[in-house]
């Protein structure tokens, strides 16, 4: 899909990478609730919240607008809220891979711009622009727009890679 913009609008950096990326982030359900998720691997590895899916018998994730498939579980990891889902493979082989950040000389940094990607209130492939606040050990604090649903979808560089997991959750209250 090519952005096109009357002649005196110039199309920004943060359009065109939504443009690019989004469609790898879709819709996780699981059995009390969704959240967002990502496609990290052509193999159909997905990156989400676990509170999305924890305690799910059936995870679906839906791809767009017309196509959702059963996703399983690979792995979770409580304390920092991380899960890993597999979808078929067959499935990715036209989405766009979103890579994560893995350098440690790249990490986010303060007064960086990101965007957030995901399916909050109801909606599908939103995105939210913000500017990071604070970066500790465990958490990116940002001012991008979180609502319920946005939990488990990639906050995303402006290189296009995914630098944490959006949660919609306070970490201290469990």
């Amino acid at each position: 899909r090519v952005l096109i913009a009357a002649a005196d609008r110039r199309v920004s950096e943060e359009a065109v990478l939504f443009q690019k990326v989004r469609g790898g982030v879709f819709t996780v359900f699981g059995d009390r609730g969704h959240g967002s998720g990502s496609v990290i691997d052509r193999r159909g590895l997905v990156l989400t919240n676990r509170h999305v899916v924890a305690r799910s018998r059936q995870i679906r994730v839906q791809i767009d607008d017309s196509t959702k498939v059963s996703a399983h579980l690979l792995a979770s990891d409580e304390e920092r809220d991380v899960a890993v889902l597999r979808i078929a493979e067959e499935r990715c082989d036209t989405l766009p891979v979103l890579s994560l950040v893995d350098d440690e000389s790249d990490q986010p940094f303060e007064g960086e711009k990101v965007i957030a990607i995901g399916s909050p209130l109801h909606q599908s492939k939103i995105m939210t622009l913000g500017v990071i606040s604070k970066v500790e050990t465990e958490v990116i604090l940002s001012d991008v727009s979180v609502n319920p649903g946005n939990s488990g979808g990639p906050l995303i560089d402006l290189d296009g890679r995914v630098i944490a997991i959006n949660t919609f959750r306070d970490p201290a209250l469990g």
